[in-house]
């Protein structure tokens, strides 16, 4: 398998008529309702491993973030045929991802309510492994990561989300790029038709025109943090209460908001942004 050339990995996600939160190797990649978005891809290789991956899907998940996955009872009405999948899969370059005709699939797992008829409570968890064959992907930067106690390195998380924050705001892109330098090596070397200098270049671009456009920057509100602990103890994800980014515009006229999805994780000790979404 090339990384990159003809084709590429994606993994996909797709509810219908209930709300799930998706799971790769331990990584939150997306939150989806029915009754806003029906289906997301992203580009998948800096999520994967050599050998064996996991796949999981949470259905209902509990309230917020760090604690969608513990057990609660509530009544959710439940539509017959309800839904909800995750695959990762190589499309050719310039196909349409969940087009499934021509495209390799390595691993998909489809979690039915009719599964979960006689659980009383909630979430409704379902996972699967797969291998991926011939994997070229090395160890990335977060799976090499040291372990993160949260609670006893919560305050120099907080400080080092407030650094990342400030530059945000203030349209510093270089400065967050450094901070991320080892996750763009990693989509670098993932994704080798951009580069790392072109992936670099893109961010300190995205967050640039947060200053030259006039953008506000959604503030930080204590209250609202909800750090979560993924990726095998290894990385910390920079969430809200509302599944939403701790760095983000405001939303505009329209509705749209840049959101900054991250992850940090330490390195020589030393904390780093070392993926995103």
């Amino acid at each position: 398998m090339t990384v990159n050339v003809d084709s590429m990995i994606h993994v996909d996600c797709e509810v219908k008529d209930c709300a799930a939160e998706f799971f790769l190797n331990d990584l939150p990649i997306n939150f989806l309702d029915s009754n806003q978005q029906l289906f997301s891809s992203k580009v998948a290789h800096t999520f994967l491993i050599p050998g064996i991956n996991r796949l999981k899907v949470v259905i209902f998940p509990n309230e917020t973030p760090s604690i969608s996955q513990i057990p609660y009872e509530a009544e959710i009405p439940m539509k017959e045929g309800a839904f909800a999948l995750i695959r990762v899969a190589e499309y050719q370059v310039n196909s349409t991802p969940g087009e499934l005709d021509g495209a390799n699939v390595f691993g998909e797992l489809t979690a039915s309510l009719e599964q979960f008829t006689d659980q009383e409570t909630k979430p409704f968890i379902a996972q699967i492994d797969f291998t991926l064959p011939n994997s070229p992907f090395p160890a990335w930067h977060w799976v090499m990561g040291e372990p993160i106690n949260l609670s006893m390195e919560r305050n120099n998380i907080l400080a080092f989300v407030k650094r990342i924050h400030q530059f945000f705001s203030s349209g510093n892109g270089a400065a967050v790029a450094d901070l991320a330098q080892l996750q763009i090596e990693d989509a670098g070397k993932a994704i080798p038709s951009r580069g790392i200098d072109g992936l670099r270049r893109d961010l300190v671009q995205s967050i640039d025109e947060v200053k030259i456009n006039n953008e506000e920057t959604f503030p930080l509100d204590e209250t609202m943090l909800d750090f979560r602990v993924c990726g095998g103890g290894k990385l910390v994800q920079l969430i809200n209460k509302d599944w939403k980014a701790m760095i983000r515009t405001e939303e505009d006229e329209t509705g749209y908001s840049y959101p900054y999805f991250c992850f940090v994780g330490k390195v020589d000790g030393k904390l780093r942004i070392l993926l995103s979404l």
